[in-house]
């Protein structure tokens, strides 16, 4: 039996590429990032390890026509697709008036224009070839909080879990699962692509991409919409029900600049 066919953004480092490891056993993959090197470097490991079908679409999601042209690949290639997983995009770390505004645009045409345009290009391919299919939007944890000095990245995360969760409504009777996966602080190069460092001593916070990945992979399987990823970020979003939301802010932005440098 031949395996079904995914595709993954954001998929040559971090919470994308584990992705890609964990779908390796059930799906060929169609591999998405800027990076054409380390996607190479992926297709060659996946091809020869796991006996898997990969291609390749070098592509820069944050600049316009983009999510077309991942459709014209796809159809190119007459495949399939069972499994779309959004897993890229940016974050910035400054007081919102003292960025470049272009710094934003970027953002936000990475974590929301791409994103939806991507999940509205594959939920129609995905109806009209009729098999069980699941589409996954990554956003955060900061869908749910408000944290200083991440005011765009918190409100583009906010959008992400907003459509997603109406979606999966629109869809509960048809073909297409639809989750949103909220990660918490994790260990991959997010923060370093924002010229930032967690300490070593605030390293115990932080969870594995294989961890975030196989929880979130088997909730969607259940056709959860929100998930969650670990006990410390589930108990953070309850908490942020019952605190007052300026006292929130404070603290979780004391939080994020005492755990960075």
């Amino acid at each position: 039996m031949s395996k079904k066919w995914a595709i993954v953004t954001g998929a040559s480092s971090g919470i994308g590429k584990e992705f890609c490891y964990q779908l390796a056993g059930e799906y060929n993959l169609v591999l998405i990032a800027r990076s054409e090197g380390k996607l190479i470097e992926l297709k060659n490991e996946f091809e020869h390890h796991h006996l898997n079908q990969c291609l390749v679409l070098p592509l820069d999601l944050s600049q316009t026509d983009s999510a077309r042209e991942c459709l014209q690949f796809i159809q190119k290639h007459e495949l399939k697709i069972q499994m779309l997983v959004n897993n890229a995009g940016l974050g910035h770390h400054s007081l919102f008036v003292e960025e470049e505004f272009a710094t934003f645009q970027n953002m936000i045409h990475l974590n929301i224009t791409a994103l939806t345009e991507l999940t509205h290009l594959f939920g129609q391919h995905m109806l009209a070839h009729g098999l069980e299919s699941f589409i996954i939007n990554v956003a955060s944890t900061a869908s749910f909080i408000q944290v200083p000095k991440y005011s765009v990245y918190c409100a583009t995360k906010f959008y992400v879990r907003q459509l997603s969760e109406i979606i999966a409504y629109e869809l509960r009777d048809t073909n297409i699962s639809v989750s949103c996966v909220c990660p918490g602080a994790t260990d991959t190069s997010f923060m370093q692509n924002m010229g930032k460092e967690v300490p070593q001593n605030k390293q115990w916070a932080l969870m594995s991409p294989k961890e975030v990945v196989k929880e979130a992979l088997t909730k969607t399987s259940q056709k959860k919409t929100t998930i969650v990823t670990g006990n410390l970020n589930k108990f953070q979003i309850i908490l942020n029900r019952f605190v007052p939301k300026k006292l929130m802010m404070s603290l979780s932005g004391k939080v994020i600049d005492s755990s960075l440098k």
